[in-house]
């Protein structure tokens, strides 16, 4: 690899939306965020822990790994009063990392 990429890891979580008296549709979304890490995206690797994993490449190592994020659509009821009305918002999640190549290995 050059000595200008940076190397960085998707770590995915599945989250749940939550405000006190309310419900939310839908109600988990997942956040990605990114990390450094030392996998080799060019190696092959027989470990199984890394079947599931994508990697990120991107030449900027000046800020190292970098989180993106995006605004997701939301609607939300009230669970405390009478009324059956629905409130559009919106809420700011991590949907990956900044890359110029990306490894997705889906096999498993």
């Amino acid at each position: 690899m050059g000595e200008n990429n940076v190397v960085c890891e998707v770590s995915s979580t599945t989250q749940e939306f939550y405000e006190e008296g309310y419900e939310f549709h839908p109600r988990t979304y997942v956040n990605e965020t990114c990390m450094s890490t030392n996998i080799d995206p060019y190696v092959n690797h027989s470990n199984r822990q890394h079947l599931h994993r994508v990697i990120c490449l991107h030449n900027d190592n000046k800020f190292g790994c970098q989180t993106l994020y995006e605004e997701i659509n939301v609607w939300k009821k009230s669970t405390t009063e009478k009324k059956e009305c629905l409130e559009h918002t919106s809420q700011l999640v991590a949907v990956g990392c900044k890359c110029n190549i990306r490894f997705s290995n889906n096999r498993g």
